[in-house]
């Protein structure tokens, strides 16, 4: 499958780059849990151990989040962040993949190694215009 890189504007100081923009691999997606499904924007991060996702999506597809491991996260500020871990179907295209989503107070859906990047044959980034997916079978 092959996607454009999203354009957002970079709101740094001009003294650390003369760039307008940043584009960033973000894809659409459609999360569920049996018959309701959320359609949502999804950010690419091999930096993330997990796929992450706000609470309200959970509360939206019907996720009972109190039934659901409680897990402490950190990312790049090293606060850490309570998740509760659900299993989740993922909708990319025709393609279906079963997963874990850590529902927390995030703020956007972060797909990550284990439930999204461990589900991809190859990969392949051509900043700033595309980037290639191929999953495994």
């Amino acid at each position: 499958m092959n996607f454009s890189y999203f354009k957002f504007p970079l709101q740094v100081d001009s003294r650390i780059t003369s760039d307008k923009f940043i584009y960033r691999p973000v894809i659409q997606i459609e999360i569920g849990n049996g018959g309701s499904y959320f359609l949502s924007l999804a950010l690419l991060d091999t930096g993330s151990d997990w796929n992450f996702a706000p609470e309200d999506i959970a509360n939206i597809i019907n996720i009972d989040l109190s039934k659901c491991p409680s897990i402490p996260v950190s990312g790049i500020t090293g606060a850490p962040v309570e998740a509760r871990f659900a299993p989740v179907r993922l909708r990319i295209g025709g393609k279906k993949i079963d997963a874990i989503m850590g529902f927390g107070k995030f703020p956007t859906v972060l797909l990550g190694q284990c439930g999204f990047f461990d589900r991809i044959k190859s990969i392949q980034f051509f900043y700033p215009s595309r980037f290639d997916i191929q999953f495994k079978k």
